[in-house]
């Protein structure tokens, strides 16, 4: 999945907090991903599966990038996720995929 609110929260530096499953965990450090667990499926043509986190662990992880020491650091971080995932490096990728479509 790609997220446009996650790329643009990246973008401006933010650490975004994010459930461990796939894309997430494929993209971003490990300090800034929640446990999640299945917490029900819908099917509009296959089943989707539908996660959610413990909100516990949501608040704790709140705080400890609120107290964080270097938290500029992580700001860093985020900037170069996002500078892998800018428009002008996928932007060839999506055309090959969208081309092939044809």
């Amino acid at each position: 999945g790609n997220s446009l609110i996650l790329n643009e929260a990246l973008s401006t530096g933010m650490p975004v907090i994010m459930s461990d499953l796939s894309p997430n965990n494929h993209l971003l450090p490990p300090s800034w991903l929640l446990p999640a667990q299945k917490v029900g499926e819908f099917k509009p043509r296959m089943i989707v599966d539908i996660y959610g986190v413990n909100p516990m662990h949501l608040a704790e992880k709140i705080d400890e990038l609120a107290r964080m020491d270097g938290f500029e650091h992580e700001s860093r971080i985020a900037d170069t996720i996002a500078k892998q995932i800018d428009w002008k490096v996928m932007e060839p990728m999506y055309r090959e995929a969208l081309e092939g479509l044809l």
